[in-house]
């Protein structure tokens, strides 16, 4: 057996296979597809995956650690030793693991890649066979078991179940909630081919059909994408159960640390009960209830449970996972929220404004947009000062539902007729965190909050429905009201940013986190800020591998998007593991620390026309590689707090470490200030390690702490794709050149020795002939010589009998003697021509066999020749092969300039009100009706301000007491306020205010300092 490379050589040359061919950006892993989406607890199945930059896999990361996958590998050959099979893993499942939806990434060279859905279930399962597109050739799908397939575009898969009569089954077709592109359409049908069922966007976006069996029989479920497309893209997961299936729970949350009855309503619940009325697409929920006791666990209180697919909107919110057991297994997971107050059920009817639910603040009403034309009203007392924040939660609790809600002010006029003030109107959250453009991970939902300063003592009433109240109504669009007092807090999500600038700025890529030796890489931190906490949020990051740093990090007072920026040393290696974002923020008097949650891009766009998907991920798994050295890395702000006023400038220094020969220039845009600061940049020229970036800051900039980095982009010259693959190519298609040469000579030289034995052969038959023509010679020969003999032995017997006769005839005797001599002679020649055809016949014999011998040899040469020339060809092919794939390789390793994205190490700038501060050195200071008093006052001067500033005494509050401005010139930072007061000014304390004016770099600013006068009553002069 021949051997053309290492193991690692032919899994690269394998794999560059599945490089798109032209190399436009840098390569990170993305994936795309894993099918099949699941497998059974304990079973090891066969596992699928695509997507791009994802050469060479080395394995399967899933978030449970009882998961594992491992390349699989072809059989050796003649020429290639095993090596792993494109795209094929094995994929290992632990008994132990739980039933659950678990992430999975690919694990190469390029990184670790997005996070893809898969399931792990008890239920017996298979894989969809193709052709399945009618009845005839259905694909099985028996009771209480899972189907894995594809969908075919224009044809439909279709599946054959058979069902008893009044059997209940459930069919749910999973794709939309498992990270696919299917949206899905379910037709059941008869066996007559009459349509009995359809569903299309039933949970999620997902088709799910609950039926009851009229007869015994087979049913036809028929299954495609609502647009008809099809491919891998477009995997799903078919479940027929008679078992147990939560549709929702009511209500959706409980007070934390206190015990809450949840009403489950869903299908085939052991022990429910239908409920009269509660029907969902035709057909009756059934209801049991549950007392659950809250999680009390402030570590538990803060976090977002991930049963099953939580989408970008939903992921500010806390609650946690339950499953109810049953004796047929534990029900689907349902998400039990934490109520920020106690809970108040809604009680029906409650849609005119007369019967509106009185409730008692603070409270979280919650209630359901059951039927349609459902409105729901609630009524309450409130005091002029009290202030609540009224949130409504629906779509975020996975619902289509679009609430809309009505504040209003209940007062009676002097008739006792009731009148209404509107206060606010709630429809949809305007704020999608780091502003209206960004796509990567979108927010804004039809869900809305409100702070609500109570205005005057009485009565108030809220109407609460859904938007499209008049056209629809479902007992699943559950919905949260919640009325509580103000509870700062804030919740993180954080999401990595490409390392390639977008040709489409609409496009949404996946760009999972991929950090290579001696650069940077950034993550959006996406703040939800909760009743009008508007704080500073310190970011930190645990659990980083060694050489690899980030620079303190903020997102500033009132932001809701913050940069974190990941450094690698140039001395790094390569690891794959789970870090976190930590955030820290003083509320009150309390340092609160949120761990951020993941957010994951699992459908990307390539550009506006596509829609890219995201949600939270189980984990935040980063990738180092060592295999790539990044062109520079940019630090900036020396990772330090940098501090002026408004009106003042900022000289940044910029730092460029450059790595290699790398000489390109690196254009630099601050990105993250407030729309009012501008976007200052630099050029960093090839030449240059370091520059300045120049900030500006306005007068009309609000004080306070920002967060930004420098975002730009670079060449990155000459880059190639992989050159390992490359080299590995050329090494596998210069030794196949040998082969094949080698190959070729010895079915060369195989035809030669076939043609040699051929002429053997051929005379070895011919001698053989030559042998057989003189036995048969020698036979005719003996022949004729025994029938001699013959005649000569009796003509001696007749003689000799004649001359007995006769005794005394001489004639006779003479006679008999000679026939005698003639007889004996004539045996003489007998037993020669014995002797010679005896000769004959061993001559033919030998050259018979040899002529056999030869003609064995000769077939054994045709084979021989026969093989050679077809491992030649192989051969051949096999070259060809090689130097195809070395074509390809080259290509895409061809030295490209390659646009690269470059981030900044995080800025922190600090922004006073002036560039100077006022002092006392008294803080009072008193004077007489009608007196004079002087205030000793200071200012210091800070950020390089050396200009004139004006002291001026404002008014609003003198009421007889004024001063004259003070001016101090440049230098001077000391002076006296000259304090009159009238002579008929109120006695008494009051704070006064001192106005310093200024211009600094030509923007007038103002500062303002309070002090205390204290007027003192003019004593009457004596007479």
């Amino acid at each position: 057996m021949m051997w053309i490379c290492s193991k690692s050589c032919a899994a690269l040359v394998i794999f560059a296979l599945l490089i798109s061919p032209a190399v436009a950006q840098l390569p990170t892993a993305q994936l795309n597809t894993v099918f099949p989406l699941g497998g059974r607890p304990g079973a090891t199945i066969d596992a699928t995956i695509g997507g791009k930059d994802l050469d060479p896999p080395s394995r399967l990361w899933f978030s449970h650690p009882g998961i594992s996958g491992k390349a699989k590998e072809t059989p050796p050959n003649e020429f290639l030793p095993p090596r792993p099979s494109p795209n094929q893993f094995t994929v290992s499942i632990a008994a132990d693991v739980p039933p659950g939806i678990y992430d999975v990434r690919v694990v190469g060279k390029y990184g670790a890649s997005n996070p893809k859905a898969f399931v792990v279930a008890a239920q017996p399962d298979a894989l969809e066979k193709e052709p399945n597109n009618d009845a005839a050739t259905a694909t099985p799908l028996p009771l209480d078991s899972v189907v894995y397939g594809t969908a075919d575009g224009e044809n439909f898969d279709v599946f054959k179940l058979a069902l008893k009569a009044n059997q209940r089954v459930v069919l749910d077709c999973q794709a939309y909630r498992l990270d696919t592109k299917l949206n899905g359409t379910l037709v059941l049908l008869d066996a007559a081919g009459n349509e009995l069922a359809r569903a299309r966007d039933s949970v999620r976006r997902d088709p799910v059909i609950d039926f009851t069996a009229p007869a015994d029989g087979d049913y036809f479920v028929k299954l495609h994408d609502h647009t008809y497309r099809g491919g891998e893209e477009f995997a799903y997961r078919l479940v027929a159960t008679t078992g147990p299936v939560v549709d929702f729970a009511f209500p959706p949350c409980g007070e934390s640390g206190k015990k809450q009855r949840i009403a489950l309503y869903g299908r085939n619940l052991p022990g429910g009960a239908p409920v009269e009325g509660l029907n969902t697409s035709g057909r009756p929920l059934e209801k049991i209830e549950v007392e659950l006791d809250i999680p009390a666990d402030p570590a538990l209180r803060q976090t977002l449970a991930i049963p099953g697919l939580i989408e970008s909107e939903e992921s500010g919110l806390d609650a946690f996972s339950y499953q109810h057991p049953t004796p047929a297994g534990p029900t689907n997971p349902v998400l039990i929220g934490f109520a920020s107050a106690p809970v108040i059920v809604e009680q029906e009817p409650n849609n005119d404004a007369a019967a509106a639910q009185k409730i008692a603040l603070p409270c979280e009403f919650v209630g359901q947009f059951h039927l349609r034309g459902d409105v729901d009203r609630v009524a309450f007392e409130a005091k002029k000062g009290e202030v609540y924040w009224i949130e409504v939660l629906a779509q975020r609790l996975g619902t289509s539902a679009d609430p809309y809600v009505l504040v209003e002010r209940v007062t009676k006029n002097d008739k006792g007729e009731e009148e209404i003030s509107v206060l606010q109107e709630l429809d949809d959250d305007r704020e999608n965190l780091g502003g209206n453009n960004y796509r990567r991970f979108r927010t804004r939902s039809g869900d809305a909050a409100y702070r609500f300063a109570v205005p005057d003592d009485g009565a108030y009433r809220i109407t609460i429905r859904d938007l499209y109240y008049r056209n629809r109504g479902n007992p699943r669009f559950v919905y949260r009201l919640a009325i509580r007092q103000e509870q700062p807090d804030f919740r993180l999500a954080v999401v990595s940013l490409p390392d390639e600038p977008q040709q489409d700025q609409q496009a949404v890529p996946a760009a999972p986190p991929l950090l290579r030796k001696g650069g940077a890489i950034a993550l959006d931190v996406l703040a939800f800020r909760r009743d009008g906490f508007a704080g500073e949020i310190e970011l930190a990051v645990e659990g980083l591998p060694m050489g690899v740093t980030a620079a303190p990090a903020m997102i500033g007072r009132d932001d809701s998007l913050g940069v974190v920026t990941l450094v690698a040393d140039p001395s790094v290696v390569d690891w794959v593991g789970e870090i976190k974002i930590v955030g820290r923020a003083k509320i009150g008097e309390e340092v609160r620390t949120r761990t951020a949650r993941t957010g994951a891009v699992v459908v990307p766009a390539q550009n506006g026309n596509e829609t890219s998907r995201a949600r939270l991920a189980r984990s935040l798994v980063l990738a180092v590689t060592a295999a790539e050295t990044a062109p520079a890395v940019v630090r900036a702000g020396e990772g330090k707090m940098l501090e002026t006023s408004r009106g003042g400038k900022l000289q940044i220094p910029v730092q460029v470490t450059r790595h290699g020969d790398f000489k390109g220039q690196i254009n630099l845009q601050a990105d993250g200030l407030p729309q009012n600061m501008g976007k200052p940049n630099v050029n960093v020229n090839g030449d240059q390690a370091s520059a300045n970036l120049e900030l500006s800051i306005n007068q009309n900039v609000k004080p306070g702490i920002y967060a930004f980095v420098l975002k730009g982009q670079t060449q990155w010259p000459n880059y190639r794709r992989n050159p390992e693959a490359a080299e590995a190519a050329k090494n596998d298609k210069e030794m196949l050149d040998k082969i094949a040469q080698q190959v070729a000579d010895e079915a060369k030289q195989t035809q030669q020795r076939k043609q040699d034995a051929e002429k053997t052969a051929n005379d070895a038959a011919a001698a053989a002939k030559q042998a057989a023509d003189a036995l048969a010679a020698a036979e005719q020969e003996l022949k004729q010589a025994r029938q001699q003999a013959d005649q000569a032995a009796a003509a001696a017997k007749a003689a000799k009998d004649a001359a007995m006769a006769k005794a005394d005839d001489a004639n006779l005797a003479a006679a008999a003697q000679t026939a005698e001599k003639t007889a004996a002679d004539a045996a003489a020649k007998v037993q020669a021509a014995t002797e010679k055809k005896n000769a004959a016949a061993q001559a033919m014999t030998e050259a018979a066999a040899k002529s056999q011998q030869m003609a064995e040899a000769k077939t054994a040469a045709d084979k021989a020749a026969s093989d050679a020339a077809e491992k030649s060809k192989r051969a051949e092919q096999a070259k060809q092969q090689a130097n195809q794939t070395l074509n390809q390789i080259n290509e895409q390793a061809k030295p490209k300039n390659v646009n690269v994205a470059i981030y900044s190490t995080p800025i922190l700038i600090k922004i006073a009100e002036t560039p100077v501060t006022i002092a006392f050195p008294s803080p009072s200071v008193a004077v007489d009706q009608g007196g004079q008093a002087e205030l000793p006052v200071s200012v210091a001067r800070l950020y390089g301000f050396t200009e004139e500033v004006e002291l001026v005494v404002t008014n609003d509050n003198a009421r007889g007491v004024s001063a004259d401005p003070l001016k101090l010139p440049g230098g001077q930072n000391e002076g006296k306020l000259a304090l009159k007061a009238d002579k008929n000014a109120q006695p008494g304390e009051r704070k006064l205010t001192v106005e310093a004016r200024l211009k600094f770099n030509g923007q007038d600013l103002r500062q303002k300092a309070e002090f205390t006068v204290v007027i003192n009553e003019k004593q009457a002069e004596s007479k």
